[in-house]
């Protein structure tokens, strides 16, 4: 199922347009649909997280909600066009009340037709003379924007819009000819993705947005329809998740063990802009397209080539984007497993051994540990035999790389932190029907009592910030890197199709939040995550639509266990050594430039509409790699704690 159709490009108005003749109209809601949609609203209601003193629904109401996924960026609808929406914005506020799904085709229609008009504009558009030589400004990132008072201002919102795409590929080096045969396809495309939804579709967007206005971290998972019809068996991709982010599709995951995880290539919140379903063939641009139609082309045979156009987090869509050939494999569940490695660092006279272990996400293989297979997949029993290892080769100190870890079980999160800190509490958990529950490791031997840090980024997430917020409450081991990701969110999922008298036909499952996860200290994660004792920046976090809802819950009320004494007493002199060596690193410094520079516009995301302007500020040279800067000063600060400590 889509939650979005992605951001629909260059529309304005053309008086007398209307929806084209060959536009079917959409079946009316089904039975089951129907029924789908009042289950959802009675189990959400009943059985989702609600923390005290939390009103019913979060945020904006399913309305919103709606015309937000079918227009994330704010660029059909208009204030006027929205008022004029007012007995349907009053009967999506309905939850379950059996007209709800006929209301949201009625949205939709609206949607199409105006879309439908505004394209027709945007073709118009492509043919007239445009001034690249003034002072104005577009701004990309419009999904807080607000939206266009009527239909005047979107005319010239969309105006700046093409002009900014002409520039775009006027910049890489484009002739006239074909930027003006490229995005006239282009947005013939998108205005057929929108014309070609089916009603299923249309349904399963507006539950799916439904369902956030009761639970923003839940999702509607409908009944496999679309994508499973058009998937061709004993195809395979290059191990990568994608999703919609306005113009683009962009990675969104790198499982690990896949070939775009192994090659080392490729980093999330990277936009793929052009994709080779063949090595040597003409690239296809990719631009507007839709995330199932970019999968199409990403799969293949089996020991296939593929090449993908990159454009960087950050880094204009005008730029030269980066290639990159995989080849198309089934994906290795060998690569998921944590490894371990020892660095030697050199200080004068001194080395110091420093085991580094990746744990690169928190995984068990259930099915293998119920069927008593002896040596299933475990993080923590991986981490422990890479302890060995490294205790076997003398390591004076271990880090622990959890950058980039989503999390996994919380059961192996637990006994992962056991590791470190056994026999004590290491988080605690709200949840709807439990209550509050303390989960502690079991009290063994440490596998490992030297020092002891954790590096993390803004992707560490969920169980990853379990184990870093119990080392850091317990004053076990440094924390070092960005702040996580403040994901503390409890899910289950559940089936639809087990609520009802007949469960012979699906109804799709909703995956809903069911509780909250506390530090060990008492304090949430949702939405705070955990803040390093020693910043040392990396990549930026890939983020999704949803990250604004990341703080939406009150804070959960958890009982406080007392913090221990640790290393506090060293931070001060660890922060001033770090500082040092940042200002003597040249490259590091430079990249942290760039960073900065990837932040400010991925927060105003405004361009010049001034060609020469847009020429002195395309990409300069290439970036260097943030997360080897990362890594490597994060052994210098762990080093410099076995110093300052006396402890090897």
């Amino acid at each position: 199922m889509k939650f979005g159709f992605g951001a629909v490009l260059l529309i304005g108005t053309v008086a007398g347009s209307a929806v084209a003749s060959d536009v079917a109209p959409l079946s009316p809601p089904t039975a089951s649909q129907q029924e789908a949609s009042l289950l959802i609203a009675q189990i959400t209601e009943r059985y989702r997280y609600k923390p005290e003193g939390q009103a019913s629904g979060i945020g904006a109401r399913p309305f919103e909600r709606f015309v937000k996924v079918l227009d994330p960026d704010r660029l059909i609808f208009t204030q006027a066009a929205l008022a004029a929406m007012a007995a349907e914005r009053a009967e999506l506020d309905k939850p379950g009340d059996g007209k709800q799904l006929a209301t949201a085709h009625a949205v939709f229609a609206t949607y199409l037709a105006r879309s439908a008009m505004l394209y027709a504009h945007a073709q118009d558009l492509l043919l007239r003379d445009m001034n690249f030589a003034g002072h104005e400004r577009f701004q990309r990132a419009r999904s807080n924007a607000a939206w266009e008072p009527d239909d005047n201002a979107l005319r010239d919102l969309w105006r700046r819009r093409v002009m900014d795409d002409i520039l775009k590929l006027r910049l890489a080096g484009s002739s006239q000819a074909h930027i003006v045969t490229t995005l006239r396809q282009r947005y013939e495309r998108q205005l057929q993705n929108v014309r070609t939804m089916r009603s299923e579709e249309v349904v399963n967007t507006y539950l799916h947005a439904a369902l956030l206005h009761l639970d923003p971290h839940g999702a509607y998972l409908a009944p496999p329809t679309t994508l499973a019809e058009r998937a061709r068996p004993g195809l395979v991709g290059i191990g990568m998740a994608v999703q919609q982010k306005g113009d683009f599709v962009t990675v969104f995951e790198l499982p690990l063990g896949g070939p775009a995880e192994r090659s080392g290539a490729i980093a999330l919140g990277e936009r793929i802009v052009g994709i080779t379903q063949d090595a040597g063939q003409p690239m296809t641009d990719v631009v507007g397209w839709r995330v199932d139609e970019v999968v199409g082309l990403l799969r293949g045979v089996a020991g296939s080539r593929v090449e993908l156009d990159l454009l960087a987090q950050g880094v204009a869509p005008g730029s030269t984007p980066r290639r990159v050939v995989l080849t198309r494999a089934r994906l290795k569940v060998a690569g998921l497993r944590a490894s371990g490695r020892l660095e030697l660092v050199e200080r004068g006279a001194s080395s110091y051994r420093i085991g580094i272990v990746v744990v690169p996400t928190i995984y068990e293989d259930f099915a293998a540990r119920k069927a008593g297979i002896k040596d299933y997949a475990s993080v923590t029993r991986d981490v422990a035999a890479a302890l060995e290892t490294l205790k076997a080769q003398q390591a004076d100190a271990i880090l622990l790389d959890m950058r980039n870890n989503g999390g996994g079980t919380l059961d192996e999160a637990i006994t992962l932190t056991g590791l470190f800190l056994p026999g004590v509490a290491v988080a605690q958990r709200i949840e709807t029907q439990r209550g509050l529950t303390v989960a502690e490791a079991q009290a063994a031997a440490p596998a490992w009592d030297g020092p002891l840090a954790v590096l993390i980024d803004q992707g560490s997430a969920a169980g990853t910030e379990v184990v870093a917020a119990a080392i850091q409450d317990y004053g076990r081991g440094l924390i070092i890197g960005d702040t996580s990701a403040g994901r503390g969110s409890i899910q289950s999922l559940v089936r639809l199709h087990e609520f009802r008298k007949n469960p012979a036909s699906q109804l799709g499952d909703v995956r809903l939040t069911v509780g909250a996860l506390c530090r060990a200290g008492g304090e949430p994660i949702q939405g705070h995550g955990v803040r390093p004792d020693v910043v040392v920046p990396g990549s930026l976090g890939a983020s999704s639509a949803d990250d604004a809802t990341l703080s939406a819950r009150p804070a959960c009320r958890a009982q406080t266990i007392p913090k221990k004494a640790g290393l506090g007493e060293l931070l001060p002199s660890l922060r001033t050594l770090h500082a040092q060596r940042m200002k003597t690193d040249l490259r590091y410094q430079k990249r942290l430039a760039q960073r900065a520079q990837e932040l400010a516009q991925l927060a105003s995301d405004e361009v010049s509409l001034n060609e020469a302007e847009r020429r002195r500020t395309m990409e300069g040279e290439p970036q260097e790699d943030i997360a080897k800067f990362q890594l490597k000063h994060a052994v210098q600060v762990l080093t410099d704690s076995v110093e300052l400590s006396g402890k090897r």
